[in-house]
């Protein structure tokens, strides 16, 4: 009889554990029971055929590839996939379906490394950060740290009559006639302050009006 106990036991046993924001479940010897790849620890099984659930400690990743099937890289760790709310409710962790992925409604942070990747830290809680490139910020921001600053790398940053200068966007210009007064327009299409034009010479009549040529041959 005991005999065939523990035979129909090694058959089929049933194993669940938590792993992130998803229920697993597993079928098979309970010898096998044991680190699933991906899984991490499923459950623990002792001499007296009890299997024991465990919670393990969550698979590190940094992209969608160090993951299992039907899991995604969120906040650095391994999440299940999901298509609504629902698909993440009743878990161990609070979690809402972010991105088709379950992710912790609350997750702190002490900098952008301490979350995973899409992510940043603000308030010291891991949020959806706001870009990945320049053009998915506004026109007249680029993107620092997937975060949308207000600047520009050149022209094309910039709203119409705009040009990018020192990481600024400022009125663009295609004349010295349409800058103020005492400035010039430069070659890249921006104004900036004319520089005083130095006179060379050797007499005063080659000087402009008002000034005489100084003896290291320079009008003043």
């Amino acid at each position: 009889m005991r005999t065939l106990y523990f035979t129909a036991l090694t058959a089929i046993v049933f194993m669940m554990t938590i792993t992130g924001c998803k229920t697993y479940h597993i079928y098979g010897n309970p010898k096998q029971c044991k680190a699933y790849k991906g899984d991490k620890i499923v459950c623990t099984f002792d001499k007296n055929g009890t299997t024991t659930p465990t919670s393990p400690q969550e698979t590190a990743c940094q992209t969608d590839t160090d993951c299992p099937a039907s899991s995604a890289c969120a906040q650095g760790y391994c999440r299940p996939l999901c298509r609504t709310e629902a698909d993440c409710k009743g878990q161990s962790v609070d979690c809402s379906c972010t991105d088709n992925v379950c992710t912790p409604k609350k997750t702190t942070c002490e900098n952008d490394r301490s979350c995973g990747a899409g992510m940043i830290c603000e308030g010291k809680v891991c949020v959806k950060a706001e870009c990945s490139a320049d053009n998915t910020c506004n026109q007249g921001s680029i993107c620092v740290q997937n975060r949308c600053k207000a600047g520009c790398r050149d022209n094309n940053d910039c709203g119409a009559e705009q040009a990018c200068h020192s990481g600024k966007c400022i009125k663009s210009c295609r004349a010295s006639c349409e800058c103020a007064e005492g400035e010039v327009c430069h070659t890249d299409g921006y104004c900036q302050k004319a520089e005083a034009k130095v006179h060379t010479c050797q007499v005063d009549c080659e000087c402009p009006s008002g000034q005489t040529c100084q003896s290291n041959g320079v009008c003043q």
